[in-house]
């Protein structure tokens, strides 16, 4: 498992995470359902719905439109909208589809969270996500990385720290080398954090900044990796011993 710390400034974060404490959003990649209701009051709000909608459409989820739809207490259900064609291959119309029955549960969490996260951009706040990239296409988590990283989704110098399973994104043209750190547990079981700019080579040097990180850390080179044992020893010829 690793951690990653996106932000936009150029020295070292940890005194501006203090800092930031007060306007802190903190999120689960998991259980993420109650997070439904701040996306759907914003995407039904006449001053933030366009600003919602359009910052869905980023995603490129595959639906041409979304509306919230309440009639009462007891009824509200969020829809997409898709495309219809012809045998020509032209537009010949739309269908709806309800979104927690019918869209996959990657794009139910884009939904999810869209809302804090949009909170978090716009008010410069700090954005904590466990499992970021669970349920999520690697490119989408990579996509709501970018915003972060963009100063123009991001003006308000917002952070978001996750943690993900996702070696794509070891990449030293997403993250500098202080903006990553890894969990490994020790040997009295309890959890070390360590970041890969204080991990130091056989030879004592710091890695460079140019080494590929995420094959270095498949091959077990910075720590932080499971150890599979031989299931060999557990199975054989397809029946258990």
């Amino acid at each position: 498992l690793f951690l990653s710390v996106v932000d936009q400034f150029n020295g070292p974060i940890s005194g501006k995470i203090y800092n930031w404490m007060g306007n802190l959003i903190s999120l689960s990649g998991l259980a993420h359902e109650k997070e439904k209701r701040i996306t759907s009051f914003m995407l039904s709000s006449p001053d933030r719905g366009n600003e919602m909608r359009d910052f869905l459409q980023q995603f490129n989820l595959g639906f041409k439109d979304i509306s919230y739809i309440k009639s009462d207490e007891n009824f509200e259900k969020v829809m997409t909208y898709h495309n219809m064609y012809n045998t020509k291959g032209d537009i010949s119309g739309f269908h709806a589809f309800d979104l927690t029955s019918q869209e996959s549960s990657g794009t139910n969490k884009i939904y999810d969270l869209s809302g804090m996260i949009f909170l978090a951009l716009n008010q410069g706040g700090v954005a904590i996500i466990d499992e970021l990239d669970a349920k999520l296409h690697p490119l989408l988590t990579m996509a709501i990385v970018k915003l972060f990283h963009s100063p123009e989704h991001n003006p308000k110098n917002a952070q978001l720290i996750f943690a993900t399973h996702d070696t794509n994104l070891l990449d030293k043209d997403i993250f500098r080398r202080d903006q990553i750190y890894f969990t490994e547990k020790n040997r009295f079981e309890a959890t070390d954090l360590y970041s890969l700019v204080e991990y130091r080579e056989p030879d004592g040097k710091k890695v460079r900044n140019d080494r590929s990180f995420e094959k270095d850390y498949i091959a077990g080179r910075y720590g932080a990796i499971p150890y599979i044992g031989d299931f060999s020893k557990l199975v054989k010829d397809g029946k258990g011993n």
